[in-house]
């Protein structure tokens, strides 16, 4: 029997730059994305414009749904973030969410851009190369109450 790896949700939030780095990994899910925007735009740290790095180069999205990206797009525009997202994706499922919410965000001021590697990431958003971070903060569903 195939058991999908369990996501974990990393971050690192650097304040005198500032930017936020995002690492996702395992299995991406409608509801484990969505809970862990909110987890991250309720965080004390967090504020409007501050630019980040959403790294998903070791996520699986194969169980995230049209509506779900959607979602997240609709949260993108509402917020009317005025920042910059450096995107790091591999594969092509991946790529084609990113394409899917890239079309879902038209109109968005965001910034978005898609890499493969994270020093074209940190150079787009104007910052020194910093990966990986040696504090991250993590989430896995039984911390997010899932």
């Amino acid at each position: 029997m195939f058991n999908a790896p369990v996501p974990v949700f990393q971050y690192y939030i650097d304040t005198e730059r500032p930017f936020i780095w995002t690492r996702f990994s395992g299995e991406l899910t409608d509801v484990t994305l969505l809970a862990y925007l909110d987890q991250l735009y309720n965080l004390p740290e967090w504020q409007p414009g501050v630019n980040e790095v959403a790294d998903f180069r070791e996520a699986h999205g194969a169980r995230l749904s049209p509506k779900a990206i959607r979602q997240v797009a609709d949260i993108s525009l509402s917020r009317e973030l005025d920042r910059k997202l450096a995107v790091l994706a591999r594969g092509r499922l991946n790529l084609g969410f990113l394409r899917m919410f890239l079309s879902y965000s038209d109109g968005s001021k965001e910034d978005v851009q898609v890499f493969q590697e994270p020093e074209d990431a940190c150079e787009f958003l104007g910052i020194d190369h910093v990966y990986p971070p040696a504090d991250w903060i993590t989430y896995q569903p039984e911390s997010m109450n899932l």
